[in-house]
């Protein structure tokens, strides 16, 4: 195992090395040092890898708590809310205050979501069960995102533009505050799911055996919820929406390091930060002339070579099985 941890730490290493040297414009090591883009760079390279690995995490978590393999921070309604809050904040105006204002929408949303969901999936005991949370979730999903049409709708023409880009998902961070208050969440939220893991695996059997096992599957499963949402939402109000990493990079650190959460959740650091970054480089290393930008939004990228990816990964355990 600890051989397996050090070869995705050389290929996450190769990643960063090659993202920061490459891109839409190539500069030679010995210029780079002295060029502006070195910067615009490194801060792209860190919140690629703050968010890969926040989702990644997120996602972990979450088909633990759900024991749902297809469960993601989407699937709960978080990612959903934060976006709504994002946009909601884009087209009020807001965000002509300052760059955090939507950051700040963002992260308000999540923790709505947060809120409303686990209020209402929680019973008069106070126990809340899988099934129950994970239909509301979904349900709350759908209401959020058809929230985001409206306000896509009804918004200002001069502002959609910005509304999609922040739906799209983008690593350019314009304030550097954003990058420390938020990534600052996620590096809390991924201890403190480090420091859950132990009382995951239990919980993967069912809340009896959890029990018999000497885990309180509630006080748990409310523990786990609040830090991956709180992950997925400091995310999304970093970089906007950016899907499948939380889906794919946990399955991928499964192949490689099986069912224990206290190997998943740190190899799931690794593999989250690694996809992202990669995606990052790609979605700038393409040549193209839009009229929003002039660059592919990461979470298109990740979407569109991600999900093959996937079906390859399940399609070669299916045949294995």
């Amino acid at each position: 195992m600890t051989f397996k941890f050090f070869l995705l730490a050389v290929v996450l290493l190769i990643v960063v090395t090659a993202a920061i040297l490459f891109g839409s414009v190539w500069i030679p090591p010995t210029e780079l040092i002295h060029s502006p883009l070195l910067r615009m760079r490194l801060t792209r390279v860190l919140a690629g890898a703050l968010v890969g690995a926040g989702l990644s995490v997120s996602g972990t978590v979450f088909q633990a708590i759900l024991r749902n393999p297809l469960a993601d921070p989407y699937v709960l309604g978080v990612s959903s809310g934060a976006g709504l809050g994002a946009a909601l904040t884009m087209a009020a105006g807001l965000g002509l205050w300052a760059a955090w204002t939507i950051s700040a929408g963002a992260f308000l949303g999540a923790l709505l979501s947060i809120g409303f969901v686990y209020f209402i999936a929680r019973e008069r005991s106070g126990a809340v069960h899988v099934y129950t949370l994970l239909l509301t979730g979904v349900m709350y999903s759908a209401f959020a995102s058809a929230g985001l049409m409206i306000v896509f709708i009804m918004a200002p023409n001069e502002r959609l533009p910005g509304i999609l880009w922040q739906l799209l998902g983008s690593l350019q961070i314009y304030d550097s505050r954003l990058l420390w208050i938020s990534g600052t969440v996620i590096a809390v939220g991924i201890i403190g799911a480090a420091l859950t893991a132990p009382a995951l695996n239990p919980m993967i059997l069912g809340d009896d055996k959890a029990h018999s096992l000497g885990v309180d599957a509630n006080r748990t499963r409310l523990t786990a919820f609040v830090l991956a949402s709180l992950i997925a939402g400091a995310c999304v109000s970093l970089c906007g929406l950016i899907g499948f990493v939380g889906l794919a990079a946990p399955h991928i650190s499964r192949c490689l390091f099986g069912q224990d959460y206290r190997r998943l959740v740190p190899a799931s650091v690794l593999t989250g930060a690694t996809l992202l970054i990669a995606a990052d480089l790609l979605a700038r290393s393409l040549p193209l002339t839009g009229a929003i930008a002039a660059e592919a939004p990461v979470g298109i990228v990740t979407a569109l070579i991600g999900a093959p990816f996937f079906l390859v990964i399940m399609s070669r355990r299916k045949a294995s099985s």
